[in-house]
């Protein structure tokens, strides 16, 4: 990875920040979960660092933003060919 890392969306819940860090790669971002370690320990602490924090390279910030903004309005759907 190159650049500078800036964060693009923050989680509360371990397994949506898995999910969307997961849903960036996929669509071939470069992204990295940040203070997951420190939120597993417990709410207070995960409270203090602001959450888990989704980073991408600072290139792919209005992109990855853009992604995560048509998942929100549910704009992503999974695809009729893709096999179950």
């Amino acid at each position: 990875m190159h650049g500078e890392l800036v964060s693009v969306a923050q989680f509360s819940d371990w397994s949506e920040a898995h999910i969307a860090c997961g849903f960036l790669k996929a669509n071939g971002l470069h992204a990295v979960l940040h203070d997951i370690n420190l939120v597993a320990i417990g709410l207070p602490v995960a409270q203090g660092v602001s959450g888990i924090k989704l980073m991408v390279p600072e290139r792919e910030a209005r992109e990855a933003t853009s992604l995560l903004q048509e998942v929100a309005a549910g704009a992503v759907a999974l695809n009729p060919d893709f096999p179950a």
